[in-house]
């Protein structure tokens, strides 16, 4: 799932139509979000870019109990409340690796 549905559906956003929200609602498959959008968005939030009705942690752990697995692996960093991909993990090569191991 890309980073601004993720966004639009958590928060219930009128930016998401009804046909779209009705197909995540009633998927019976594994919906994804990459670890990058999790760190792209705390980033931003942190430098009051994007507003979150939660701080960026909860509304992630919240999306994870509603049903959203993870591609990759996601951390706490030490600084602030950003949440990292694993140590050594780049923006594009993270989406480029996400992207081949569920393709196959």
């Amino acid at each position: 799932m890309d980073t601004h549905v993720a966004l639009w559906w958590a928060q219930d956003d009128a930016q998401l139509s009804p046909q779209h929200r009705g197909l995540l609602e009633s998927s019976t498959g594994e919906i994804y979000l990459s670890v990058v959008s999790c760190w792209e968005t705390s980033i931003k939030a942190a430098q009051g870019k994007l507003r979150l009705d939660r701080e960026p942690r909860k509304f992630f752990q919240e999306l994870a109990v509603g049903g959203v697995r993870y591609a990759g692996e996601l951390r706490p960093c030490r600084r602030g409340e950003f949440l990292c991909p694993s140590p050594g993990v780049f923006h594009r090569r993270a989406l480029t690796q996400q992207a081949l191991q569920f393709m196959a």
